[in-house]
C-alpha cells in the first residue's frame, strides 16, 4: 500500500470535509482571519483529515476524491480574491461550487459512507445552531 504524503494526506481530507460542508453551510466565510487570528484555511488540514478517517475512504476514493477538490479550492480561491464580487455574490457562488463539487463526490463514495456523511452535516447543523443561539 502506497504511504501518501502529508501535503496529500491534508488534500484528501480536505476533500472530504468540503463534501461535508458542501449542503451544510447556511453561509459561507468568504475571506479574512478566524476568531483565533488563524488565516482562511490554516486549521483545514486536521479537519479534513478526522473527516477522510471517520468516512474510512479507500484509496482509490481518495484518488478520485483529490483531483475534483483541488479544483473546487481553486475556483474558491479565485472567487475570494475577486474584489469585483459583493458578499452576497461571493455567498452564492460559493454555494454553486459547493453544490458541483458535491455532484461529483457523491457517486464516489458508498451508500453507508452517504448515509455517514448525512449524519455528521446534521450534528454539525445542529452544533452551529447552538453557537449562533448564545449570540
Amino acid at each position: 500500500m502506497k504511504t501518501l504524503k502529508p501535503q496529500n494526506k491534508s488534500l484528501i481530507a480536505l476533500g472530504a470535509l468540503g463534501l461535508a460542508a458542501v449542503t451544510s453551510f447556511g453561509t459561507v466565510a468568504v475571506a479574512g482571519p478566524g476568531k483565533d487570528g488563524a488565516k482562511h484555511g490554516q486549521h483545514r488540514g486536521d479537519r479534513m483529515q478526522k473527516m477522510a478517517d471517520k468516512l474510512n475512504l479507500t484509496d482509490a476514493q481518495k484518488a478520485k476524491i483529490k483531483p475534483i477538490m483541488e479544483n473546487a479550492m481553486q475556483q474558491m480561491k479565485a472567487l475570494r480574491d475577486n474584489d469585483k464580487l459583493t458578499r452576497e455574490q461571493k455567498r452564492d457562488k460559493m454555494r454553486a461550487i459547493h453544490q458541483a463539487t458535491q455532484a461529483k463526490i457523491n457517486p464516489i463514495l458508498t451508500a453507508a459512507q452517504r448515509q455517514q456523511l448525512a449524519q455528521m452535516k446534521a450534528q454539525r447543523g445542529e452544533h452551529r445552531g447552538q453557537k449562533h443561539d448564545k449570540k
